[in-house]
C-alpha cells in the first residue's frame, strides 16, 4: 500500500515538473 502511494506522489511530482518545463519551453520559444 505504501509503495502505491509513493508511486502516486512521485507521478504527481513528475507531472508538476513536466508542466513547469513545458511552460518554460513555450516561454523560451515565444521569446525567439
Amino acid at each position: 500500500m505504501g509503495i502505491i502511494e509513493t508511486v502516486k506522489a512521485f507521478c504527481q511530482l513528475v507531472a508538476q515538473v513536466c508542466h513547469k518545463v513545458s511552460r518554460l519551453v513555450c516561454f523560451t520559444e515565444s521569446m525567439h
